[in-house]
């Protein structure tokens, strides 16, 4: 597999909206995609640093506190236990340049969110098979990319508690939409696991090691955390926080008055999204939207809401509900990296006569 190097005017395939060339970084655009299943060239992409080679010698090394190290080949990981899950995806960053001030890092509007369907490997499978030792309480991931930071090159490697990564839904994905993974999408492997901003899901994932102590590496302890202020030592980001998106009408459009459907997708981390209510004149009245698809947990729900559009210019809004009782909010408070920003969109359109 080779690099994938981009000049700003290579061609994109639709429903990708260009963030950053080198390393590559789109967004998905949702008013192209208002669908269940985000197709592979619409997925919005998050790279670190430049894409690796990676050779057909690829190997799976699992070490540290286990009682039998592993070198596994793909052949080797095919023919353990296959799972299959939809998942939606979404950048930590996704929406950072709606904080004011715009914080520092990729630019990410809206799109930086997606949803697919994974199959692969449960990492208890191949934790059961190297045998993890009591002591172990986090499993480090590293992938096989170099990602420069101020203090360097480094891999990026994230850790996730042991309970985590023996859940049933934290996935080694090999295919995602029922092909092998695109090579910006992490192949040949990765890691996938639902509730939790993709930080965690690890590309070209290389190594997994068993530790009594998280990662203390630069993206587990010096990005991907909540600083609110100087001083502040950051707090974890935790769950992706409920929110709801609206995919059309599109921003800054021009519409003709009656009837319009507005469509979107809202999700969540904890639990389930229970509701979406929309308001067509900024905030003042809501009605509740019409969920079109169904409940399952770490997947996108979509909603549609129906308007008698009047001419003038209209600001829409869409609020979602979880079932842990979480509302997403009008502001969220600002952090130094723009991180988890949930806060709902105003969406400003102008009717025709």
């Amino acid at each position: 597999m080779t690099p994938l190097p981009r000049t700003p005017d290579a061609p994109l395939p639709e429903g990708r909206i260009v963030r950053t060339v080198e390393p590559i970084n789109d967004e998905c655009d949702l008013a192209r995609v208002p669908t269940l299943i985000t197709p592979n060239d619409a997925f919005y992409i998050r790279c670190h640093g430049p894409i690796p080679r990676i050779d057909d010698g690829w190997r799976l090394s699992v070490e540290g506190l286990v009682q039998q190290p592993l070198t596994l080949s793909l052949a080797d990981l095919r023919a353990l236990p296959w799972r299959e899950i939809v998942l939606t995806l979404e950048c930590a960053g996704n929406r950072r340049t709606l904080q004011r001030p715009i914080p520092p890092g990729v630019p990410w509007q809206t799109g930086a969110v997606s949803t697919a369907r994974f199959a692969g490997v449960p990492l208890a499978a191949v934790l059961q098979l190297a045998g993890v030792r009591a002591e172990a309480r986090h499993i480090r991931m590293e992938g096989a990319d170099r990602c420069p930071t101020d203090e360097g090159v480094t891999p990026f490697a994230r850790s996730i508690p042991i309970d985590l990564a023996l859940q049933e839904t934290t996935l080694l994905a090999l295919e995602m939409n029922g092909v092998p993974l695109p090579p910006e999408h992490g192949a040949p492997l990765r890691v996938v696991l639902p509730g939790f901003y993709a930080m965690n899901a690890v590309k070209w994932l290389a190594r997994l090691t068993a530790h009594a102590e998280p990662e203390p590496g630069h993206f587990q302890t010096r990005d991907y955390l909540l600083w609110h202020g100087e001083g502040d030592a950051g707090d974890e980001i935790g769950p992706i926080r409920v929110m709801a998106a609206i995919a059309s009408p599109a921003a800054g459009s021009r519409i003709a008055a009656g009837r319009v459907l507005i469509r979107g997708m809202a999700w969540t981390g904890t639990g389930i999204v229970a509701r979406v209510d929309v308001s067509t004149d900024g905030g003042r009245s809501w009605q509740e939207a019409r969920l079109t698809s169904a409940a399952v947990p770490g997947v996108w729900r979509l909603w549609e809401h129906e308007w008698v559009a009047t001419p003038g210019t209209h600001t829409l809004l869409a609020r979602a509900t979880d079932t842990a009782g979480h509302i997403q909010p009008a502001t969220v408070p600002p952090n130094r990296k723009g991180y988890a920003n949930n806060a709902i969109v105003p969406v400003t359109v102008d009717v025709d006569d």
